[in-house]
């Protein structure tokens, strides 16, 4: 077993998936949109407190509809978000769908990608990934963050 962080490892990699423990591990997510518009309900299963987890979600040449209001680019924060929330995603040409796990710590900094942050997907339904995140803080742990988005076909 590789003793460096996910970080270094996907560093080598160039970002692309790595085997850790047998788990393919990602840094992101990434799904192109072929249809002009795709609806997503992503739900929270289980998050820790501290530090607070977020799953940031942004479209590559499209937009994010929520709440009668539309972003290229959002996080929904665990600590203030309802624990499902529905989106719709509009493409403008060529577009791809991005999601990762996102965390800060008390001075509300925004970390990504480092330490050992990574995630493992499985696909438990049709159109439906489980998201199992762990931040960057500490040991690797994909139980530090969990949700499912339903909606999507193949990770």
């Amino acid at each position: 077993m590789d003793t460096d962080t996910l970080a270094a490892q996907f560093q080598r990699t160039q970002g692309r998936p790595i085997n850790y423990c047998g788990n393919i591990v990602r840094p992101i997510f990434k799904k192109d949109l072929n249809q002009e518009l795709v609806s997503l309900v992503i739900t929270r299963l289980s998050s820790l407190r501290k530090p607070e987890q977020g799953i940031r979600i942004k479209v590559e040449k499209g937009d994010i509809h929520l709440d009668g209001n539309k972003y290229n680019e959002i996080v929904l924060w665990a600590d203030n978000s309802p624990d499902s929330v529905e989106i719709t995603l509009t493409s403008k040409g060529k577009s791809q769908l991005k999601i990762w796990n996102v965390w800060r710590v008390d001075d509300g900094l925004v970390n990504a990608w480092v330490g050992n942050a990574g995630m493992v997907i499985n696909e438990i339904a049709d159109q439906s990934l489980a998201f199992h995140c762990s931040d960057g803080v500490g040991a690797v742990d994909f139980t530090n963050f969990i949700f499912v988005v339903r909606g999507l076909d193949g990770a």
